[in-house]
């Protein structure tokens, strides 16, 4: 089977498992780079990034076999340029959330992250 046969069957499986892969691409066309992927629990202050323009937050948290009883789970993430707090980026409740929030600042940040389960982040942007 030559490459563009393996391809192909690749596509074919994912689409009959349902899966979706987002990849976020810059205006130009151009895949957006990771800037930040941080995991965690309870609250942090993640490293700095740098981005050029709009980029993606995506964040996800899970509760389940934690000690957090059902229905108190939540995330709040606020972006942070230098030590002043620029904005509240996420205030979601829920005990399982795979979420993504587009943002347009260009600069370097660092984002504070609250919630009482285990939660991922990661930022795509150029």
């Amino acid at each position: 089977m030559g490459v563009i046969g393996l391809v192909a069957l690749v596509v074919l499986v994912i689409q009959g498992i349902g899966l979706f892969v987002h990849v976020m691409s810059t205006p130009d066309g151009q895949p957006a780079e990771v800037r930040l992927a941080v995991s965690g629990s309870g609250a942090r202050q993640t490293g700095p990034f740098t981005t050029s323009g709009p980029w993606e937050l995506h964040y996800t948290l899970d509760c389940a076999n934690t000690e957090v009883r059902e229905g108190a789970g939540g995330i709040e993430i606020a972006l942070f340029e230098d030590e002043n707090r620029k904005a509240a980026v996420v205030d979601d409740h829920g005990d399982h959330l795979d979420k993504r929030v587009r943002r347009t600042e260009a600069g370097t940040f660092t984002l504070a992250v609250r919630a009482p389960c285990p939660w991922t982040i990661q930022v795509t942007g150029p």
